[in-house]
């Protein structure tokens, strides 16, 4: 199974992330390849980014949105993968997430559309559903996973995206639509979200974080 992951970045040294996104990238070093995207920075931040051997994309038309910053990932990663890792420049993934990876992809049936790394807090948008397993692999299914740490099956991605490209606007609605669809969104817990109270994008979602109301004992984590 190959594996590539993708760390997307946008102004990171204004948002004072850098060490974070080196971390972030250190932490997929398993994977069999992995890229670090500068979403169209204006501080300076997209020469750092290649200067530690990512790339910067900036596109014609200005938008530098999460939605477009994760499209552009995705294109660059679904080629020659089987599994895409589409992350964020503050998410760090533990030691043994790719055996966990390997496992649950290699035994999901073709209901399942995600398969988050991050086992966020209870939001109103993300309520858990349900339960689900697969190689081993126990996680909960909800309404919406986030972004951050999504993973997928590459020949998927056409299904998945492209996300909306409109500011605020793009894993919730994506989440969304796939759940409407009958497909399912599993979370479980191998990732660390280091950089959450200071968002790139102005996000202040953990305000509205409550304890999530499952048996954690029960679902896969790494130390």
């Amino acid at each position: 199974m190959r594996i590539s992951a993708g760390v997307l970045t946008r102004n990171a040294i204004t948002h004072g992330r850098c060490d974070m996104a080196l971390a972030a990238v250190d932490s997929l070093a398993a994977a069999d390849r992995v890229v670090l995207l500068d979403n169209g920075s204006d501080d300076g931040s997209d020469d750092w980014v290649t200067a530690h051997g990512g790339m910067a994309h900036r596109s014609g038309d200005g938008v530098t949105t999460c939605g477009r910053g994760m499209n552009e990932l995705a294109t660059r990663l679904v080629h020659g993968a089987d599994v895409i890792v589409l992350t964020s420049d503050d998410m760090v993934w533990r030691s043994g997430w790719r055996d966990v990876l390997e496992a649950f992809w290699a035994d999901a049936d073709d209901t399942v559309a995600l398969l988050c790394g991050l086992l966020e807090p209870a939001y109103p948008w993300s309520p858990v559903t349900g339960r689900y397993s697969a190689g081993g692999v126990e996680g909960v299914t909800r309404a919406c996973v986030p972004g951050s740490g999504w993973t997928f099956r590459a020949a998927d991605w056409p299904t998945i995206g492209p996300v909306p490209e409109t500011p605020g606007e793009d894993d919730v609605p994506t989440c969304a639509r796939l759940h409407a669809a009958g497909r399912l969104l599993v979370a479980i817990d191998i990732a660390d979200h280091l950089g959450e109270h200071q968002s790139t994008w102005g996000n202040q979602s953990h305000r509205f974080a409550r304890p999530l109301d499952v048996d954690l004992d029960t679902i896969t984590s790494l130390p």
